[in-house]
């Protein structure tokens, strides 16, 4: 069940999702002023690709001592594993050993390259026919997600994440799209995140709760049907960003372009070439 919480004390307006929660709050010191230009959707050219697994939150917080300058605390982690919470009083001490050493052998072996998937639903019911654009209000510059992992609070802020508020979008685009996705009003976000840096000094705190900063930057968005979730909305790669498979298919395009090379070059006739 979707619901909205409104924090009176600092203004954070939180939305909450089955996903991943999108939540804004006074973060404007992270913010990049080269957005202005209204993103125009175009769906005519989509790319072959299949959506990727959400990261899991103990991903994200091993991501984040990675990128700090702090120690990992396993004995904290451990006493608040749910797995200890579960364990029966008598198993407590063999259960605390085992997932101390799981906690802290996954974290010595955790790699730290990898992009952070992120999934949250985005409404897109807010559509100016006089305007012919697309609002997505839950995309703005105080834009975070949030992920909570043995105690401790991790908010991810996506760099200029604002520049997709707006997006310029026919009256046919938009139909085309609500036929898709039929009754409901909410897409399905797939956001790729690349970390750039932590912020390991000093959380903020709202409601007595404390949230480690992570800021970084958008790799891809790709937009699904919430439906039929094997189905492309739309999608956007930053032009800094080249995934892996595009690099082994250019490899391997270039060894086949090698061999042939090779082969026509040692064959006595274009017949042997052909094989």
């Amino acid at each position: 069940m979707n619901f909205t919480r409104k924090i009176a004390l600092t203004g954070l307006f939180v939305l909450m999702f089955p996903f991943t929660a999108f939540a804004t709050s006074t973060l404007g010191s992270i913010e990049d002023t080269n957005t202005a230009d209204i993103i125009v959707f175009d769906n005519t050219e989509m790319p072959p690709v299949q959506k990727r697994l959400k990261t899991h939150s103990q991903d994200i917080l091993f991501r984040f001592y990675k990128l700090s300058s702090i120690a990992p605390d396993f004995d904290t982690w451990t006493e608040r594993s749910p797995k200890l919470a579960e364990a029966q009083e008598i198993d407590k001490k063999t259960v605390f050993i085992n997932e101390f050493n799981r906690l802290k052998t996954s974290y010595l072996n955790y790699k730290d390259d990898d992009l952070i998937t992120v999934h949250a639903r985005l409404p897109f019911s807010k559509y100016s026919e006089l305007q012919e654009t697309l609002f997505l209000d839950q995309l703005s510059a105080q834009t975070f997600f949030g992920f909570t992992a043995y105690g401790e609070n991790i908010a991810i802020v996506p760099k200029a994440i604002e520049r997709f508020s707006k997006m310029r979008m026919t009256q046919t685009q938009h139909q085309s799209i609500k036929q898709l996705v039929g009754n409901t009003d909410d897409l399905i976000a797939e956001i790729l995140l690349k970390p750039l840096y932590v912020d390991d000094q000093k959380p903020f705190v709202q409601e007595k709760t404390k949230y480690w900063l992570m800021l970084a930057d958008i790799a891809e968005i790709r937009v699904w049907d919430a439906n039929q979730e094997n189905t492309l909305v739309w999608f956007h790669r930053s032009d800094w960003y080249e995934p892996e498979i595009n690099n082994e298919l250019l490899e391997l395009y270039d060894r086949r372009e090698s061999e042939t090379s090779e082969k026509e070059t040692m064959a006595p006739n274009p017949m042997d070439a052909i094989e």
